[in-house]
């Protein structure tokens, strides 16, 4: 009896180092978390994608993935692609030259999933801070070109960023990023009601990469500036 769980167990161990030795040489296809550094990034980005790993699908041997995951190989990735949910443009660096692995595209949405606790509530704190604190300044500074022409500096023309705007759909769908954020120029009297009267749409209709292209309504006394992301992803 003792010598038959023996033989067992020698045939378990036999078999499952015959799996490792074939999973780790042969071609692969699989799932790793790699460390993300963004380019042209903003303090809002630093704050809404805190995670410094992005879920990333590769190709390669299973041992140089597995290496992969503990070199000092990142995913380079602009932060505007990132807001778009753009998972193909992006670049691998610092890979091992003993490394044979290919990263065929990243997840923009993993970066958020893996976000720290808390971490949308802080952007929004710090954002709403930041609308307060332009709000305040100008109340009591005229703006330059207002004063050098008599305008009325009791109400200047500023400029706002609005955050967090959610984006609305003709078709229903929903996207990914699913908010927008604006930069608008108007009257500070205009400017204090708002985000009332503001609406970010997304085209009905995708380009040819399956993207959709945003709009921005504004109460009228309100210029747009610019908006970011230009365009969206549908969810799945």
């Amino acid at each position: 009896m003792k010598n038959n769980l023996g033989l067992k167990i020698f045939a378990v161990l036999v078999a499952v180092f015959i799996w490792l030795q074939v999973t780790l040489m042969t071609e692969q296809h699989s799932k790793v978390n790699l460390e993300l550094r963004l380019t042209n990034s903003t303090p809002e980005d630093s704050l809404l994608y805190a995670a410094n790993k992005i879920s990333s699908q590769v190709q390669g041997q299973g041992m140089d993935i597995l290496k992969l995951q503990f070199s000092k190989a990142y995913v380079e990735m602009d932060a505007r692609d990132l807001r778009a949910g753009n998972d193909r443009n992006f670049a691998l660096r610092d890979l091992p030259l003993n490394l044979d692995v290919t990263v065929l595209s990243v997840d923009p949405a993993s970066v958020v999933q893996l976000g720290k606790p808390g971490t949308a509530s802080k952007a929004a704190d710090a954002n709403q801070a930041s609308r307060t604190e332009t709000a305040r300044r100008g109340a009591e500074a005229a703006d330059l070109s207002e004063q050098e022409t008599g305008a009325d500096s009791s109400d200047p023309v500023n400029s706002l960023v609005l955050t967090n705007l959610p984006i609305t759909s003709p078709t229903g769908l929903r996207f990914f990023p699913s908010t927008a954020t604006l930069k608008v120029q108007g009257r500070a009297s205009i400017l204090a009601s708002l985000p009332r009267g503001v609406v970010v749409k997304a085209s009905p209709v995708p380009d040819a990469r399956g993207f959709h292209g945003l709009s921005a309504e504004t109460p009228e006394g309100v210029t747009l500036l610019d908006i970011t992301p230009r365009q969206v992803r549908p969810t799945q």
